[in-house]
């Protein structure tokens, strides 16, 4: 009888809306990022540049102006412009876009700047993910340059390859952007 009556309270809609009163409440802002990021790497699956920058550019517009059903109005949200797109991908080059924050504050000591990496769309994607092998890496610790300390594991190699293709492909840029902005540091958010 006791067995019936607990399984009874777990089904009733009553006993559902106590268990989420109790659930720690999530924060508007914190949607709104997660949003965001949904619509970005949405828009990372675009067949054109000019789709991508139309996208990027309707993310903000009001949505009484935007023909796009995704636009956020708040002003102090990040406003990016593209500095890089490549929607073709070859095997461990995925296709991804490069943008940069157009509203960032003057005293900001950051570069910040947004790197969308597609996922799987293409044969080039499936030969990457089809990488299957376990390859060892290791990344130093910020910061601790003196002792030497580092982060190891293993990793998916065409992962790796990839993530080594985007590093290569971008230092350049990224180093010459940091230089003519006179900011202390680049923040990627990925």
């Amino acid at each position: 009888h006791y067995y019936l009556e607990e399984q009874d309270s777990v089904k009733s809609p009553s006993w559902k809306r106590r268990m989420h009163r109790f659930q720690p409440s999530v924060e508007v802002e914190r949607v709104e990022e997660l949003n965001e990021a949904l619509i970005l790497s949405e828009l990372s699956y675009a067949d054109s540049v000019e789709e991508v920058r139309e996208g990027l550019n309707a993310l903000y517009r009001d949505g009484s102006s935007s023909s796009s059903s995704f636009s956020l109005s708040n002003s102090s949200r990040p406003h990016w412009e593209l500095l890089f797109c490549d929607t073709q991908s070859r095997p461990n080059q995925p296709s991804h876009f490069l943008a940069i924050q157009k509203n960032s504050s003057k005293y900001d000591d950051a570069l910040h700047i947004l790197m969308v990496v597609r996922g799987t769309k293409s044969m080039s994607d499936l030969i990457t993910d089809a990488m299957m092998e376990a390859t060892d890496y290791e990344i130093p610790v910020p910061g601790n340059d003196n002792n030497g300390s580092s982060i190891r594991g293993k990793a998916h190699s065409g992962m790796i390859q990839s993530g080594q293709y985007l590093v290569q492909r971008h230092k350049k840029l990224l180093s010459t952007l940091l230089k003519l902005s006179n900011k202390q540091k680049i923040e990627v958010t990925l």
